[in-house]
C-alpha cells in the first residue's frame, strides 16, 4: 500500500482505469494491519494480500493460486 511515487489506492484505482488491465489480478504484499484499508483494497479489486513477515510457503501458494495453478 505504501509505495513511491503513488500508494497502492491510486495504483489499482488507475488500474481499473485501463480496458487493457482488468484481467490483470492484484495481491498485495504488505505491513499494513489496518481491517478498514485492507478492506478498501478488495473493493478496489484486490484478490488477495500477504502480511509480512510470511513463510516462502506462503508466498509460493499465492503465486499458484493467482496463476491458476
Amino acid at each position: 500500500i505504501n509505495m513511491p511515487v503513488m500508494d497502492g489506492f491510486q495504483f489499482v484505482e488507475e488500474k481499473a482505469k485501463d480496458p487493457a488491465l482488468q484481467d490483470v489480478k492484484v495481491a498485495l504484499v504488505t505491513t499494513e494491519g489496518n481491517k478498514k484499508r485492507l478492506q478498501r483494497m478488495t473493493e478496489l479489486g484486490v484478490v488477495h494480500y500477504l502480511r509480512k513477515p510470511f513463510e516462502p510457503e506462503e508466498l509460493r501458494a499465492l503465486v499458484g493460486e493467482l496463476l491458476g495453478n
